[in-house]
């Protein structure tokens, strides 16, 4: 299952919650699950090596 959704508090400050509303959610079987998965890798590596690692 996959869930997205917004971030409704950019700015937690000291905050140990944050709040969200889910806007979507997709159920996939596990082999899809897994496909997904490895694509997200392999983008978020070309990314970081183009642009180098985000910071935290």
């Amino acid at each position: 299952m996959l869930n997205s959704g917004v971030n409704g508090s950019w700015n937690l400050g000291s905050a140990d919650r944050s709040e969200g509303a889910l806007l979507n959610r997709i159920v996939m079987p596990p082999h899809a699950a897994r496909r997904v998965r490895d694509r997200m890798v392999r983008l978020i590596d070309a990314q970081e090596t183009r642009h180098g690692k985000p910071e935290p």
